[in-house]
């Protein structure tokens, strides 16, 4: 037995020394041959490889001004709401803020030895040379991750050629000698494809797991470098099965080369990735604003700069308000809805009808805080606060300021609600009047405070014409109304259209004490390096007189305070209009406190006279403001508005419209504000 086992032994002996001197053979003629392959092809690449090394210093600092980077939206409290790019997702992001556990997952499985080699790694390449000797063919190419951003870089060609891989390398050399491996490995975890229009690890991040490279889990990290080897193939998104075995195959590397502990090797097989897109947690009717804000950035700069510049866009949206408005608006149409009161139905553009938009703002400053320009972004994403439609009575406002400021009116002014017709180029034209009592059409003599609570059509037009149509537009357009206005009869009551959006905004002067303020979405813009682009502050200027602006306020909170059924009841400082289109087409209300103004418009994208009924009115419209605005502020100081100290506060006789005596029965006295020197100075004679 054992003479046979030492014969086995030499004859075992002899076969590996053989297989040795055909492997050292192989190495040695191998070499020998690519360097002579390499000498004779180096006159063919030395005009492409000259200029690559020429644009070598091309990275770090300039690399975002060379390659495409995402920009990011933020809320007004720094929280991010919208990623905008051109296409390429990509987001530059420094070593240290990425997760320690996906960079020894990426070298780990892309270049065990990144930190030993001088960019090229010469056990990879005998193996790579073994293998395509194998294969017959250049199968494996052995490049590093030098190597690797050496090509991605330069654009060199995948194609596995000896040109290509000589040019690899010496610029794999050239990028060693002049940054250090943190830089190179930075770069490279920045630049790398990684599926789905993700290009960098940030960006695959937060497209795959909803979440910052530097929050990345174990089994995330993992499962990310695994998407390294082939983007298309091994993202999650595209196969999660084979992108989880190719996450175990690089956790055993790890745990082979004691990368990591058992404990953490079990922890991260056992709760495995879940994919999460970091738009799923965006809310969809943010989208209204992010769009705005969009179009608002292309008004000054460069669509490129906006899209591809890594800019980093802090705006004013408050996304409490934000989620109020879109839960009113729908909390009160599907109300409609489950109750009957209308029928919903589709247009053909399968968009539910009816429809409604909102923007809330500050009066002070300009910031919109909250835009919706629908019922759902997903099923219809126009945006109808920048639709034209007709204002209806919010129209009133500016024919009153323009009233009360040239003193042609008093809150105490006593005008008819009577039948009146005027000739038109196209016919005679008779205002109308939605009185709430029935068998009433008109409401007969009222004084002016009475008529704008109670919306009177026919004394606006009144005192339009007193005041003149030229003078009504001209303070609109003050104000800030800016769509076309006709000179018509029936300008006063609001037959021309605007836009919500304008007409909240020209509402501000009456909020803030008279000042025009211009919209500010945006507070500042920097570049993902910090740098200041712009900075936004508040632009604005007196275009009415506080005392105006406090009269008509002081009117307009008798409307704002009325209850409503089914609405929420105000109890801080505030005031507001409605507005009620023809046909019932448009309901608006405006309503605003100091610093807090929130326009509302329902109706129909298009006429429909099924679900334009009664229910459209501007009460609805407000029901819908109480939803949103109550909750809000509630539990929130709101300051009273300022009264100028030139405004004249009187306590009236209601029988006399005069000054209230001693005699005056209590239940007739009520209080009375006027711009300066219009209050009566006559003593009730009645009482």
């Amino acid at each position: 037995m054992v003479p046979l086992r030492k014969k086995k032994k030499r004859k075992y002996n002899r076969k590996i020394f053989k297989i040795t001197l055909i492997v050292i053979a192989f190495v040695f003629f191998t070499i020998t041959f690519s360097s002579l392959y390499i000498y004779s092809r180096t006159r063919h690449i030395t005009v492409s490889l000259t200029e690559n090394l020429k644009r070598l210093p091309v990275v770090m600092e300039e690399l975002s001004k060379v390659v495409p980077e995402a920009s990011q939206i933020f809320d007004s409290d720094g929280q991010l709401i919208a990623i905008i790019h051109l296409g390429e997702r990509r987001f530059y992001t420094q070593l240290k803020d990425i997760s320690p556990y996906l960079i020894k997952a990426v070298v780990a499985m892309e270049d065990i030895r990144f930190y030993t080699h001088y960019g090229i790694d010469l056990r990879g390449i005998i193996r790579a040379l073994w293998v395509n000797l194998r294969e017959r063919r250049i199968a494996e190419g052995g490049s590093t991750i030098t190597q690797q951003l050496a090509r991605d870089l330069f654009n060199l060609t995948l194609e596995k050629t000896f040109d290509r891989k000589i040019q690899e390398i010496v610029i794999a050399w050239q990028l060693e000698k002049e940054y250090s491996k943190d830089e190179i490995l930075e770069m490279y975890l920045n630049i790398y494809f990684l599926g789905e229009g993700n290009y960098g690890v940030e960006a695959a991040s937060r497209y795959y797991f909803g979440k910052a490279s530097s929050d990345l889990t174990l089994s995330e990290a993992a499962l990310l470098a695994g998407i390294f080897k082939a983007p298309s193939l091994l993202n999650p998104k595209a196969n999660y099965e084979a992108s989880v075995e190719r996450m175990k195959i690089i956790l055993d590397i790890m745990l082979k080369n004691e990368i990591i502990s058992e404990k953490e090797y079990y922890d991260a097989l056992e709760n495995k990735p879940q994919l999460k897109t970091l738009e799923e947690t965006f809310s969809p009717s943010v989208q209204y604003f992010v769009d705005y804000v969009k179009s608002y950035l292309q008004t000054m700069l460069p669509r490129e700069v906006i899209f591809g510049g890594g800019l980093k866009v802090y705006t004013t949206l408050d996304q409490k308000i934000q989620s109020n408005l879109e839960s009113a608006l729908n909390f009160e149409l599907d109300k409609l809805v489950k109750n009957k009161v209308i029928k919903e139905v589709k247009d053909n553009k399968d968009v539910r009808q009816p429809q409604g938009a909102m923007i809330a703002l500050n009066p002070r400053t300009g910031d919109i805080m909250g835009m919706i320009g629908g019922r759902d972004y997903k099923e219809t994403p126009l945006n109808r606060v920048f639709s034209l439609r007709q204002p209806g009575s919010t129209f009133k406002a500016f024919v009153y300021s323009a009233a009360f400021e040239s003193k042609l009116v008093t809150p105490l002014t006593i005008l008819d609600s009577e039948p009146m017709t005027l000739d038109t180029p196209k016919g005679p034209w008779s205002p109308t009047e939605y009185v709430r009592v029935e068998g009433k059409k008109f409401y007969g003599p009222m004084d002016i405070r009475d008529a704008l609570v109670r919306s009177s059509n026919i004394v606006a037009v009144k005192v339009g014409l007193a005041q003149g149509l030229k003078e009504v537009i001209s303070y609109a357009r003050a104000m800030g109304i800016t769509s076309r206005l006709e000179e018509v009869y029936s300008l006063p009551i609001g037959s021309n259209d605007v836009t919500l959006f304008e007409l909240s905004f020209a509402y501000s002067p009456l909020a803030n004490g008279g000042y025009k303020v211009e919209p500010r979405p945006v507070k500042n813009i920097i570049t993902s390096n910090g740098v200041v682009v712009r900075e936004f502050t508040t632009v604005k200027g007196r275009v009415i007189k506080e005392e105006t602006a406090y009269v008509l306020t002081d009117i307009l909170k008798d409307v704002a305070k009325r209850e409503l059924s089914g609405g929420l009841k105000v109890t801080f400082p505030a005031a507001g209009k409605t507005g009620t289109s023809d046909k019932h087409r448009d309901a608006w209300f405006v309503g605003y406190t100091t610093d807090l103004l929130i326009g509302v418009w329902t109706g129909s994208d298009e006429e429909n006279p099924q679900i334009n009924s009664l229910y459209n009115t501007g009460l609805f419209a407000q029901k819908i403001w109480q939803r949103a605005i109550v909750p809000y502020l509630t539990n929130k100081e709101v300051l009273d508005f300022v009264k100028p100290d030139s405004v004249e506060e009187k306590m009236i006789c209601i029988d006399s419209k005069l000054l209230s005596t001693s005699a005056c029965p209590t239940g007739k006295i009520k209080r009375e504000i006027f711009m300066p020197s219009t209050a009566p100075k006559e003593l009730c004679p009645l009482h």
